[in-house]
């Protein structure tokens, strides 16, 4: 009998102790699975962003880290776009010896409201350029003759600004002060770095570099034929007038000369109207039937057509089919497509994100403080906000707070007062929502603890369930069962010795009747 009660005694050990074999965490402490981690190895791993697939990943995808060409600032003449305000005064325009003062918007085509003037293109200028070319104007419209004065001063620069959004005290748009304006000085005219700020994202759209180079073509057209028609207007101011932003002869059928076609051919290549679709239409005297028009190819001529009762040019019945008709091609030559040189000055953009390590820019790491360009789109993002939840074999079991700051598993089990008695590491649930879903995932504590698995970040409404096993209370009642005393001291009691005796008690009956008890009346008390 006694030996089967031993076997069942072992058999029972062996049951409580075999599903702690596996743990990582046996080794730490005599049955007590609950004592994580690794005391013997070092490791440095990764955490874990996401929980599944279903997980958005965190951040912006594509994301790329600044380069060296994001530190250099750019120095060049701001090109005013639609959008922007301009504060523009001249001098005698109305009156004598008095100052006219317009403020002008920039419409969404491009052009600006002048008194007098009426529209004129200014998208893609600069403020010199600007200037010119109102000068230009008030010469060739004999508004002022002589030497116009001409001021123009930037008012509102959209193109100079910056959009912060995300965990920033100061979500807004804001002007750009210099061109070396860094990444730190714009978080602080925001109001402020935030603490809880983990990564930095800047969404900056720059042009191809075919389209910088078709700006740059078209900037240099631009200036060229705006300082020619300047001079040309102070040479011999009525010999031209504007018409449409091309400029023609006053009173003939067509150019006259080389010089001047070729001056209208710069003035229609940077004007408002595609290249591939000019016009310009000049009524020659006589009778109106037999009249001759000029048309500017899609090579850069001009060319005289012949005329048709109807005015239009032969082979066509009326002008709208001359219109439908003249494309990107000459009579006579193949098909090939034309450039649209304004779609590709202000249109073709490449888009690109930039990462920055908020710590490391907080730490003063200069490469992460970069130059802010102007459009640029400056996303602060920081940890999750909201509450996650602890339950099962935890210290303390409820609901914590998610203030901005990066918490893991780990740091989850510390704030719950870490692991109960009962508690099986193995046996760990996270409960993640995702709208009206949710998703179960089975972690492993031990694991994490012990540097074998990643640790998992958690997120807003994440529920945390901390399991147990069948054995965990056979063995919590083995760890309970023995005391240390036991085996390595002695309890001092009353029931075992005297305080004032350290030998062998004598019999009371014998000492009472010798009368050892009245010399000690309080020995048997």
């Amino acid at each position: 009998m006694r030996t089967w009660n031993k076997y069942a005694v072992w058999a029972t050990s062996l049951g409580c102790l075999l599903p702690s074999i596996g743990c990582n965490s046996f080794f730490n402490s005599w049955l007590d699975p609950t004592q994580v981690g690794s005391f013997t190895r070092e490791t440095t791993m990764d955490i874990r962003t996401s929980l599944s697939i279903q997980d958005t990943p965190s951040g912006i995808p594509g994301a790329t880290d600044p380069s060296p060409e994001d530190l250099v600032p750019l120095y060049e003449e701001y090109k005013f776009e639609p959008g922007d305000s301009l504060s523009i005064r001249i001098f005698e325009l109305l009156a004598s010896n008095t100052e006219t003062t317009a403020q002008a918007n920039i419409d969404e085509i491009g052009t600006i409201i002048l008194p007098v003037l009426g529209q004129i293109r200014v998208a893609g200028m600069t403020r010199t350029e600007i200037t010119e070319e109102i000068q230009a104007q008030l010469i060739q419209r004999e508004v002022i003759v002589s030497e116009p004065v001409v001021i123009v001063e930037p008012a509102v620069r959209r193109g100079l600004t910056f959009v912060l959004f995300g965990a920033t005290p100061g979500p807004n748009l804001y002007p750009i002060p210099r061109p070396n304006t860094t990444l730190l000085e714009a978080m602080n005219i925001a109001g402020g770095f935030p603490e809880t700020a983990t990564e930095v994202y800047i969404i900056r759209n720059a042009k191809t570099a075919a389209a910088r180079d078709a700006a740059d073509a078209l900037q240099t057209s631009r200036r060229k034929t705006t300082r020619q028609r300047l001079a040309r207007a102070r040479s011999h101011p009525s010999s031209f007038t504007m018409s449409d932003g091309v400029t023609g002869s006053a009173g003939g059928g067509g150019p006259t000369s080389s010089d001047d076609r070729d001056e209208l051919i710069e003035a229609a290549a940077g004007s408002q109207r595609a290249p591939s679709n000019p016009t310009l239409e000049e009524t020659a005297p006589g009778d109106p039937s037999t009249q001759s028009r000029w048309v500017f190819t899609a090579e850069g001529e001009w060319i005289e057509t012949g005329a048709t009762p109807n005015g239009s040019a032969p082979g066509f019945n009326t002008l709208a089919d001359e219109q439908n008709a003249r494309t990107d091609t000459v009579p006579g030559d193949e098909a090939s497509p034309e450039i649209d040189w304004e779609r590709l000055a202000g249109e073709d953009v490449a888009g690109r994100v930039i990462r920055i390590d908020a710590v490391a820019l907080r730490n003063g790491d200069p490469r992460q403080n970069i130059i802010v360009r102007g459009g640029d789109n400056i996303r602060v993002m920081a940890g999750e906000v909201g509450e996650y939840y602890m339950m099962g074999q935890v210290g303390r079991p409820g609901a914590y707070s998610l203030t901005g700051r990066r918490i893991t598993l780990k740091t989850a089990i510390a704030s719950a007062g870490n692991l109960a008695p009962l508690a099986w590491p193995n046996r760990c649930t996270v409960y993640r929502r995702y709208g009206d879903r949710e998703e179960m995932r089975q972690v492993n504590l031990d694991a994490i603890f012990a540097g074998k698995e990643q640790d998992i970040l958690l997120k807003n409404n994440d529920l945390i369930l901390v399991g147990t096993h069948p054995a965990a209370s056979f063995l919590a009642v083995i760890r309970n069962a023995f005391r240390l005393t036991y085996g390595f001291g002695f309890v001092y009691d009353r029931n075992f010795a005297d305080i004032d005796s350290f030998g062998g008690q004598p019999n009371p009956a014998i000492t009472q009747a010798s009368g050892f008890g009245s010399r000690f009346p309080n020995l048997f008390r």
